[in-house]
């Protein structure tokens, strides 16, 4: 009996160190990465102290004030500009980067300027994330590639592009955002150092992911450069678009309620004119779980969609109108 007890509470505190450790938030094949249909209101705002390392965190940004959101959309690869491996591409303002998801890590491949057409092709490409990471993973990763300048101009037409970049999960917690909180969050610390004919460009990066969502709730950058002493920092965060679903053009569309749901998610047409709409219910991986039947929704209009059925985690729902779509996530409790 006498060493019966010391078992029990060994037993125990390792059970509970186990649970703690499950606890943890951990970004597996998936996380981080991009796909088509992916779309995300970004909003972009003044530097920010990045916040202590170190678990159980709660980083308090809700103070963050912003003046400018964009959108930011992934698309299909089109082009034909070498990029035959990648499976989603970002464009804005004619400028295209091109990724690849891989099983163990998500890639960037380079990019296209349609204006310019200068490019920018890595033979060893950018990882920029690794499979599965945790707290306490790191990995160190070496990049290359051709930038070209088919300008015309007395200046050489192509140069070397080398880097090196670290990575490291230092810190998880909560995230508080000028909307809400954030639970569960992973913080990753990146520092990418690149290498061209005019010297070092370093930017460091505190990337504040949560498994299951594609694009980190926030992001805080800092550039220095070895040519000069100028330095650029901000953030950009996602505002609280989960209960807002809006057009290309900043219009809200859709509002979404209540959200995390139960049981109903409501869905009430806001501006749009009256136009029939489909509307899938997906998991993070992808996976059709329910189409809704065809809807003509008119301004002010709601429509109910049943989730009770469903396991608690992050899901999204597609919208598909005539001419647009939009990828929307919700929480299930």
């Amino acid at each position: 009996m006498g060493m019966l007890r010391p078992l029990v509470l060994m037993l125990t505190f390792l059970i509970a160190t186990q649970r703690f450790l499950w606890a943890q938030p951990a970004l597996a094949s998936g996380s981080i990465t991009f796909v088509p249909g992916d779309q995300f209101n970004v909003s972009t705002c003044g530097s920010m102290p990045s916040g202590q390392a170190g678990p159980g965190q709660t980083w308090d940004f809700s103070g963050l004030t912003c003046t400018s959101t964009s959108l930011e959309e992934w698309s299909s690869p089109s082009g034909g500009q070498g990029f035959s491996s990648a499976t989603v591409s970002w464009n804005a303002y004619g400028h295209t980067d091109y990724y690849e998801a891989l099983p163990n890590a998500f890639t960037y491949l380079g990019y296209f300027d349609g204006i310019t057409l200068s490019s920018l092709e890595y033979a060893d490409p950018v990882d920029e994330i690794r499979y599965p990471f945790g707290m306490g993973s790191s990995y160190s990763d070496t990049f290359s590639g051709m930038r070209h300048f088919p300008d015309g101009m007395a200046q050489p037409d192509s140069e070397l592009v080398t880097g090196t970049m670290l990575v490291e999960a230092d810190a998880y917690g909560d995230l508080v955002l000028p909307w809400g909180t954030v639970t569960n969050v992973l913080r990753l610390h990146k520092v990418r150092n690149t290498t061209d004919q005019n010297g070092i460009t370093t930017l460091e990066q505190y990337l504040f992911c949560q498994p299951g969502e594609h694009e980190p709730w926030l992001t805080l950058n800092s550039w220095s450069y070895s040519w000069n002493t100028n330095a650029y920092q901000n953030a950009q965060y996602r505002p609280q678009t989960n209960n807002s679903i809006e057009d290309k053009n900043g219009q809200c569309v859709f509002k979404l309620y209540p959200n995390p749901a139960n049981d109903r998610l409501m869905i009430r047409c806001d501006v749009k004119a009256p136009e029939v709409c489909i509307v899938e219910l997906i998991d993070i991986a992808g996976r059709k779980l329910l189409t809704a039947r065809p809807l003509n929704l008119t301004v002010g209009s709601t429509m109910q969609i049943d989730v009770s059925a469903i396991a608690q985690g992050t899901y999204r729902l597609r919208i598909i109108a005539s001419e647009e779509q939009w990828l929307v996530p919700f929480i299930k409790q």
